[in-house]
Order: C-alpha cells, then sequence, then structure tokens
C-alpha cells in the first residue's frame, strides 16, 4: 500500500495538461489529481469543503468496498460525515435480500427530494444492485458498476460528467455514450 507521502510526490509529478496515461497506476494516480483539481474548484466555488456520506446495505464485501470509496473520497477532498444532507450521497447495495432493495428505494426518495432544493447534490449507486437492469431504469443518478468500482477515475468522471470509463452512467445514461 502506498503512503501519502509517496502519493503526493507521485501526484506532483502529473501535468493534467497531457493525455491520460494509458496504464496502471499512473492513469489512477492522474485521475486522483483530476478528482482533486475538480472537488477543489467546486469546493471554491461553494465557499466550504464538500461533503460525503456513504450508506452500506448488505454483505461484508459490501463493507469492505465502501470502506474503499470513502478512502478515496477523502483522498480526493471530501469531508466524511454521517448526514444524508452531504453534497455526495452513496448507497452501496446488495440484492440478496428484497428487504435492502427496498429500503435503498426509500432512502433514494428521500435524498431525491433533497435534491430538488439542492441541484448540486450528487447521488451514487454501487453494488450488485446496479447490476439488475430493471433496478438501473428505475433510477436516475449516478450508476457506478460493480466490476469497476472502487476507482478514482469514476469520481471524477461521474463529477465531470465527461467520462473513460463506459460502466458509469449519470441521469440513466452512459456517460461514454456507448
Amino acid at each position: 500500500m502506498i503512503r501519502n507521502e509517496e502519493l503526493e510526490a507521485i501526484l506532483q509529478t502529473i501535468d493534467l495538461r497531457d493525455d491520460t496515461p494509458a496504464t496502471e497506476p499512473m492513469r489512477q494516480y492522474y485521475y486522483i489529481k483530476k478528482a482533486r483539481a475538480l472537488i477543489a474548484a467546486e469546493s471554491e466555488k461553494l465557499g466550504r469543503r464538500l461533503t460525503a456520506d456513504g450508506e452500506t446495505f448488505g454483505c461484508q464485501m459490501n463493507a469492505k468496498d465502501s470502506e474503499k470509496l470513502i478512502g478515496i473520497l477523502e483522498t480526493i477532498g471530501f469531508e466524511m460525515i454521517d448526514d444524508e444532507s452531504a453534497d455526495l450521497v452513496f448507497y452501496n447495495t446488495c440484492t440478496v435480500r428484497d428487504n435492502a432493495n427496498q429500503r435503498v428505494y426509500g432512502r433514494l426518495g428521500f435524498v431525491n427530494s433533497m435534491k430538488k432544493k439542492d441541484p448540486h447534490k450528487k447521488i451514487a449507486l454501487c453494488g450488485c444492485m446496479m447490476q439488475e437492469p430493471s433496478v438501473i431504469e428505475k433510477i436516475q443518478q449516478i450508476i457506478l458498476s460493480p466490476m469497476c468500482w472502487p476507482q478514482p477515475n469514476l469520481l471524477s468522471c461521474a463529477s465531470s460528467r465527461s467520462c473513460c470509463n463506459r460502466n458509469v452512467k449519470y441521469a440513466g445514461k452512459n456517460l461514454m455514450g456507448t
């Protein structure tokens, strides 16, 4: 695992005006730096640090994935809070039990009403629930496929709505256009 000092040193060498690196891990470092720039710009525009909240519905694997995503969010500049009024709310979901699905739909209804009052709010869904086409059709938010997250490029793409990964959707549309 890379230490913070090492990460910062690597990020200093990256120029966002260059093409996206084709190989890992430099590609992910590029997107960390890009996401940081997007988050910093939005924070400056709002006059405060952006906040994020994550909720896990499901198995232990989902809980571990949520921990990884929280780490990425903190690395790119979000302040984690335990409140769905956050600027970014993510739900990491599981479909083993229908009860979890119903709870997610209930939470989505609640945060969607908050989003109407706060249009810059982002709502992200990830986990195995997102593999079901019927679920994706019902949801008009950021969809992170469980096959490709947690990776910083997804957050960068979702924030800018110009995407590098065909598995990221925003408002029900694939951001790659394919």
